[in-house]
């Protein structure tokens, strides 16, 4: 199987491309130049949307694991998708899942990590609305658990619905915080710290982006060279 490190260099022809630990921002290029494209690792990113991949036609492998991702969408085209990653990314909505409705050959789905897997009844939903799956989360599906799911399906879809609007809520009054504090010109809040006063990082898209932001910063400052005091009285 031909493999890639770098989509630069990617052949039209290529099966199966490593991306993955590459600080992409962005999902790009790939899925123009890689039409035959079957394994695609991404994870460990920044990536904060599931973007460009429609044209991967016979992609059935696709790992978006730790990245930013806040929804799943723009899956639709990946009609060949079997087994799906997105392991701690920050999933609050679990409806959005509803998507994958399309992706029949969706087999193995990775959730965990994920807001939304604290929802309770959340297997059960995902078992009800994804009845394709043969897998989730690495345990198999078993028959007792589909026929609970489908016993406890209205209940779970009104967990499931409150909780969304939670989460919209919540995203809300953020926004307005966030808005409030630009037109008074207030800085960020101060992060939260741990035990031992240890600023905390990663609890949501923008902090782990601040986390990569701050470490860049550490490389830039150590790269530079410390003048050198003889260098004037040469």
């Amino acid at each position: 199987r031909r493999r890639s490190e770098h989509h630069e260099g990617c052949p039209s022809e290529c099966e199966e491309i490593m991306l993955h630990q590459q600080d992409i921002e962005k999902i790009e290029v790939v899925g123009d130049v890689c039409r035959d494209l079957q394994i695609l690792h991404l994870q460990n990113n920044l990536i904060p949307r599931i973007e460009n991949l429609h044209k991967l036609k016979k992609l059935w492998y696709l790992n978006l694991a730790i990245n930013s991702i806040e929804v799943i969408e723009n899956l639709e085209g990946l009609e060949c998708l079997k087994r799906l990653d997105l392991t701690l990314n920050f999933i609050k909505d679990l409806t959005s899942i509803e998507r994958l409705r399309v992706n029949q050959n969706l087999e193995s789905l990775h959730l965990t990590g994920n807001g939304c897997t604290s929802i309770e009844g959340y297997r059960y939903y995902v078992v009800d609305i994804l009845p394709q799956l043969s897998q989730l989360d690495s345990q198999d599906i078993t028959k007792s658990e589909r026929i609970r799911a489908k016993q406890e399906a209205i209940p779970v879809r009104e967990d499931v619905a409150r909780q969304r609007k939670k989460v919209e809520e919540e995203e809300a009054a953020e926004r307005a915080e966030k808005e409030r504090r630009q037109e008074l010109g207030l800085p960020d809040p101060p992060r939260a710290k741990n035990e031992k006063g240890e600023e905390l990082y990663g609890h949501s898209p923008a902090e782990r982006m601040a986390v990569y932001r701050d470490m860049q910063e550490q490389v830039r400052k150590s790269e530079e060279k410390p003048p050198n005091p003889y260098a004037s009285a040469m």
